[in-house]
This record gives structure tokens, sequence and C-alpha cells, in this order.
């Protein structure tokens, strides 16, 4: 008898925990849709305002869909606008990455900093210029949100330069972003090449980014926009930079040059192979040495990378 009732809670204990995690569930789906009631009925009975789902509480969820009753009932009924996703973000990062200024206002006025930084340390602005989301990024710089950045996170231009949108950029540079400021040594018009922002790349160098532009700190040494553009293939942005005057036998702390970005990969895809006609193309030299005395073909062998090798040698590689 005594087995039977324990084996009869443990049924009813478990039925329990079921209920219990489908009413956790079913608080995240109605966060989702801004279902304002519902929310208030699951937390009346005793859901966990701040029960996580797959890493995120419904204040997450609510500030990412932009449901701002949601997120103002749920602030209200104390839920953490602090509290981070298991990727470190809060749910200010989140509304600001999807440009809901309203639920920006809510947790600002709930006391999160302006300048709230993810785990890994970026900044709110970063986030919200990442996307173009200009209205976020004007109400968090009203509202004292620090654009300094640094070495090694950058600043909001290098963010916007990598999302690519035009009026984001031309506001942040409004506001005295620098066009030299690096980030990882690369400048903002570096970003934009890296991933082919070819609008963004236009807007920085006409307003004075040299195609060959280095960060201030890296010195005569650093990479160049082409650098990046080489090494991830992409050939409109390395066009614009060559017409533009950039030099494809620009070299960097390691004497090497653009070419030696796709020498060193394993293999080359399409693009990537016109990338590397294109540098031989605009004169690259085939036989320069870099730091080690390595030339592009040698790298390549290193590599096993057949698509470099027989480029390079069809071209006077030795």
């Amino acid at each position: 008898m005594k087995t039977r009732l324990i084996g009869t809670l443990a049924v009813l204990l478990l039925a329990a925990g079921a209920h219990a995690q489908e009413d956790a569930v079913g608080l995240h789906v109605a966060a989702s849709e801004g279902q304002v009631e519902e929310v208030a009925a699951l937390l009346a009975k005793g859901v966990p305002v701040d029960g996580k789902n797959r890493g995120f509480t419904a204040l997450h969820v609510a500030a990412g869909k932009g449901h701002a009753a949601v997120v103002e009932l749920l602030l209200a009924k104390g839920a953490d606008p602090n509290a981070t996703t298991t990727q470190g973000f809060a749910a200010i990062h989140l509304a600001a990455q999807f440009g809901h200024v309203p639920v920006v206002e809510l947790l600002l006025a709930k006391g999160v900093s302006v300048d709230a930084p993810t785990t890994d340390g970026r900044p709110v602005v970063n986030y919200a210029a990442l996307a173009g989301k200009l209205d976020v990024v004007k109400l968090l710089v009203a509202r004292k949100a620090s654009l300094k950045g640094d070495e090694l996170l950058g600043t909001a231009l290098h963010a916007a330069a990598s999302g690519g949108d035009v009026p984001t950029i031309e506001y942040l540079l409004s506001r005295g972003l620098k066009l030299d400021a690096g980030q990882f040594g690369r400048t903002p018009l570096a970003v934009a090449a890296e991933h082919g922002r070819i609008e963004a790349m236009k807007l920085l160098m006409s307003k004075g980014a040299p195609a060959d532009s280095r960060a201030a700190g890296m010195g005569p040494k650093g990479d160049t926009p082409l650098f990046p553009a080489a090494r991830q293939g992409q050939v409109e942005a390395m066009r614009l930079l060559i017409e533009r005057g950039a030099s494809v036998n620009a070299r960097d702390s390691n004497d090497e040059m653009p070419l030696f970005e796709l020498a060193r990969l394993t293999s080359l895809k399409a693009n990537e192979k016109e990338a590397m006609l294109l540098l031989i193309a605009s004169k690259a030299d085939v036989n320069a040495k870099d730091a080690q005395g390595k030339t592009p073909l040698a790298h390549a062998t290193d590599n096993k990378n057949a698509d470099a090798i027989e480029i390079l040698k069809a071209h006077g590689a030795q």
C-alpha cells in the first residue's frame, strides 16, 4: 500500500511539474504575442516572472517583439530589467536592435543604464547602430549614451558600417565619430568593406576616408580595407577600393599583402577565386615575400589550397 501511495504521489508530482512547465512556456508565448491579459492571468497563477525558456525570460521576448504593454506589466510585476539571456543580452539590447523605441524608454525609466553592456562588453547603442535603428540611436544619444568605444569593440560607427545603414552612418559622423578609429585595427571603412556594404563605403570615402585608410593606433603597417575585403571574398568592395586608389601591394605588420589572405585558405570558393584574379589583374606581386620569407604560393602549398596554387602558377608564381 505504501509503495502504491508513493507511486501515486510521484505521478501527481510529475503531472504538477508538467503543468507548471506548460504554464511557464505559455507565459513566453503570451509575451511574444502581446497578450497582456493572458500574461497577467499566468502571473496571477504563480508562474515565475523571470522564469527562462531556452535562455530567455518573458521580458526578453516581449522587449524583442516590441510589446510595450506587456513589458510594462512584467516590470510592474517585478521582472528583472537587467536579466540576461544565455548569450548575454539584456532586454534593452533586444529592444534596441529591433528598433522598439517605446520599450527602450520603459527600460531606461526603470533604471537600466543607457550604456548597459552585454556580457562581452558591447553597449546598447552599438546594437541599434548595427541594425540601422536610427530612432533608437538618437534616443540613446539624447540620454547621454557614450559613443567613445574602444580599440577592441570599436565605436558605434563601426557597428553602423558593419550593418551598412547610410542614414545611421551619416548621423554618427555628425556626432563627431572618427573615420580612423580602430576596431581590432580596422577602420569603419574596413568594416564596411569586410561585409560588402558598398553604399556605406561610398559614403565613408566621400566624407574623407582614404581607400587605403589605416586605424589611427596601428601606424603604417595596419590592415588597409582591402585586406578584410579580400579575406571575405568581397569582390565588389575590392573593386571599388582599387578604383578609388587602394594599393593591392599594401603591406601589413607581417609584411603580407591582401593576396596572402586568399593564399592561406584551404580552398577557394567562386567569389574567392574571382577576388584572387582581381588582385593579380590589378598588378599584385605574386612572388612577394612576407616577414618569414614566404610567398603566396608557399602559403597555398602549406595549406594544400589547390585552387590558389593553380591560379598563382598560371600567373607566374614561383
